[in-house]
């Protein structure tokens, strides 16, 4: 199982981090030929802003789960016992994986409408409809990951090491 996750974390990670260095490559070149020859990328800023970004903002909320390295306030988790910490545990994870797989099949159905219009950018004519489909499939990987996690919680009997933040052992 956790040669699974490292594998999907991994694979996560390197395409996280193709997609950050075409955004790089992207806003350096549009500066770059701005500076030097007077006129940017066309279409720079929307395939940024379009493309670019949720993509980036979608695998980052996958891969904060997939490794579990989410943000996590503690204030209340801390001061429960080991039971009520499973409870609240599994409370969380069960509220966050069916809120999770509701947006996903909202988002759905917006992607499906976004594509049936061609939905796109209206000055710079660039396609947004096909990324309006990272939106369901991330809350749906978010969702089955947290349901992951329930499951994992109930089968082990045991809070331990699902919690308190991973920010204890960096310092």
């Amino acid at each position: 199982m956790n040669d699974r996750r490292e594998t999907t974390g991994r694979t996560g990670s390197v395409f996280a981090t193709a997609v950050i260095v075409g955004l790089v490559i992207i806003v350096v070149l549009n500066a770059v030929t701005r500076e030097f020859f007077g006129s940017p990328i066309i279409q720079a800023l929307p395939l940024v802003q379009y493309w670019f970004m949720p993509a980036i903002v979608f695998l980052g909320y996958v891969l904060a789960q997939t490794k579990e390295r989410h943000l996590q306030v503690d204030l209340l988790f801390a001061r429960l016992r080991p039971g009520g910490q499973r409870v609240l545990r599994l409370l969380s994870m069960l509220l966050s994986g069916v809120g999770s797989l509701l947006i996903a099949y909202h988002a759905w159905h917006y992607a499906r409408e976004a594509q049936l219009t061609d939905k796109g950018d209206a000055v710079s004519g660039v396609a947004i409809w096909p990324v309006t489909y990272l939106a369901p499939l991330a809350m749906a990987a978010l969702g089955i990951l947290f349901l992951r996690s329930a499951v994992r919680t109930l089968r082990t009997g045991s809070a331990e090491g699902l919690s308190p933040s991973p920010v204890k052992d960096a310092v």
